[in-house]
């Protein structure tokens, strides 16, 4: 008796342990949805993406941070600015740059993306110029913008066209 006793308590106990992980998994990945956003403070940066931040800017001012979940896990943003220069800079959670999106002027851009945009869309203006790195990767993101269309455009280092999308007027810019 004793021991069909211990083996129903055994059984309980396993079965509520079972339950509260598939709970706490289930609102994990609830909270970590892919693509999801999260502002955050500063104060709430971890301890070695802050530092590795402030090393690779040592004069940037933190003007936003948010935590998001991408396909490689955790990953956080930060807006920043030094001196005239803004940039988002991404850092994954073990406190390593994987991405810096810099905004730059139209005469930042090779000249061959800046003859490709004139003959292009001559009536266009380009609302936000940025160069973008990724490990050994530099791309330049333009947005331009004609009548009651936007256009995205991604160009290589030597100003070739590697990517063009149209978007509504009224579509939201981020997550891009």
């Amino acid at each position: 008796m004793q021991f069909k006793l211990k083996f129903v308590s055994i059984g309980l106990l396993v079965a509520v342990v079972a339950a509260s992980s598939v709970a706490v998994i289930v609102r994990a990945n609830d909270e970590d949805a892919e693509g999801k956003e999260t502002k955050l403070a500063q104060k709430d940066l971890p301890a070695n993406v802050l530092t590795a931040f402030q090393k690779a800017y040592p004069k940037a001012e933190i003007k936003g941070v948010d935590k998001e979940v991408d396909s490689s896990g955790i990953v956080y943003e930060i807006e920043s600015v030094e001196g005239t220069a803004k940039r988002t800079t991404v850092f994954t959670s073990a406190g390593i740059l994987s991405e810096v999106e810099e905004v730059i002027t139209m005469k930042d851009l090779p000249q061959t993306a800046q003859q490709s945009l004139k003959a292009n869309y001559p009536e266009g203006e380009a609302v936000a110029i940025e160069r973008v790195t990724r490990g050994d990767t530099v791309t330049f993101e333009v947005l331009m913008e004609s009548d009651e269309a936007q256009t995205e455009l991604v160009f290589d280092q030597d100003g070739k066209t590697i990517k063009t999308e149209m978007k509504a007027e009224d579509e939201d810019d981020e997550g891009d």
